[in-house]
């Protein structure tokens, strides 16, 4: 249960966040959004009730999904928006990359700072971005296990999800630090403006950063609304699982699908509505509910310890073949690195809120 709120908990919010990837994008390919000022813009957006109607037409479009079942919408919609994103993402990184200046952001990218690799929060910031970004604990993996062949193999799944979502975080990495730099490029002190721009967060980058660099390369309109249809895709391609996993609980408790998604639709439009009028609401809940995730995670490795890392590896786990089947490695990581890896960031969670 707690596993199924903490997910619901996030939805209500995550649906605010989709329905501003869609204002984006069409606000860019119909309203010129390129040619306005970014950050009044966003202040201008943000402080309006139209969040509150982008946050209804993004749960709209989730629930129909959902309510064409899972091979048919879920399925389908994703064997459209995981490929179309990657392509999406992999045209924006070519035209970034190739911007005057954006060989400095490679460099600064990919260039390692060994002398960071003994700060703790580093290591911390790169696993609660892991925990969050793969999913882990949310419980939707569980719900999709169901409608699975019995033949899966959930090593490769889980290995084939890992290598996927940090390929398309490489890609956006290629995309937007390229462009930072090609912005500020020929400036003095860029590293240092470039680090002020990443440290204003996802939110300041994605909204009010990403449309004025856009703003400043040729057909940087296409080229933003390719961003923004890339961010669409991505937001959709997790909320449809977040909505399926809530509403398959109201199936399972005997309700008809579409009772069940009236009543899941509902109450995430209701329940978001804080969220869509108050960024302050918004980053509470985005703080609170990323630390019930780490705690709603720490319950499926709880529960692997109960049974034993050995005995649910051999018998509980489907039988698998290949290269990929699990090991002792699996033991040990279950024993030892997992629950290091919880308590770590459960309490760095403690302490920055503390501070």
């Amino acid at each position: 249960a707690y596993v199924v709120w903490v997910t619901a908990a996030i939805t209500f919010y995550y649906t605010v966040v989709a329905g501003w990837c869609i204002k984006y994008f069409f606000a860019t390919c119909c309203q010129g959004l390129i040619k306005k000022t970014p950050v009044d813009f966003w202040n201008h957006f943000s402080s309006s009730w139209e969040p509150v109607l982008f946050h209804f037409f993004a749960i709209g479009i989730g629930c129909a999904i959902i309510y064409a079942g899972v091979v048919k919408g879920i399925e389908r919609a994703n064997k459209f928006f995981i490929p179309s994103l990657f392509f999406l993402l992999i045209i924006a990184c070519i035209r970034s990359i190739s911007l005057q200046g954006a060989i400095e952001g490679l460099n600064f990218l990919f260039d390692p700072n060994l002398s960071q690799m003994g700060d703790i929060k580093v290591w911390l910031n790169a696993l609660s971005q892991a925990a969050w970004s793969t999913g882990a604990g949310w419980g939707l993996m569980l719900t999709y296990s169901i409608y699975s062949h019995e033949k899966e193999n959930p090593s490769l799944t889980a290995s084939t999800l890992g290598f996927g979502n940090n390929m398309a975080s490489l890609l956006a990495a290629m995309t937007v630090i390229p462009a930072i730099f090609s912005y500020f490029a020929f400036q003095a002190n860029t590293k240092e403006q470039v680090m002020n721009v990443i440290e204003q967060g996802d939110l300041g980058l994605t909204f009010t950063w990403i449309p004025t660099l856009f703003s400043k390369i040729p057909a940087g309109t296409f080229f933003l609304a390719v961003f923004f249809l890339a961010l669409c895709f991505a937001a959709f391609s997790s909320l449809i699982s977040m909505l399926e996993l809530i509403t398959r609980v109201f199936i399972d408790a005997g309700l008809q699908r579409k009772k069940a998604i009236l009543i899941v639709g509902s109450t995430c439009f209701i329940l978001g509505i804080p969220s869509a009028l108050s960024m302050g609401f918004f980053e509470n809940q985005d703080w609170v509910w990323g630390l019930g995730l780490v705690i709603s995670g720490s319950f499926f490795i709880l529960l692997v310890l109960k049974i034993g890392p050995k005995k649910f590896r051999k018998e509980i786990m489907p039988e698998v073949t290949g290269k990929l089947k699990p090991g002792k490695g699996f033991d040990f990581l279950v024993k030892f690195l997992l629950p290091l890896q919880i308590l770590a960031m459960l309490g760095w969670w403690f302490w920055d809120s503390y501070k």
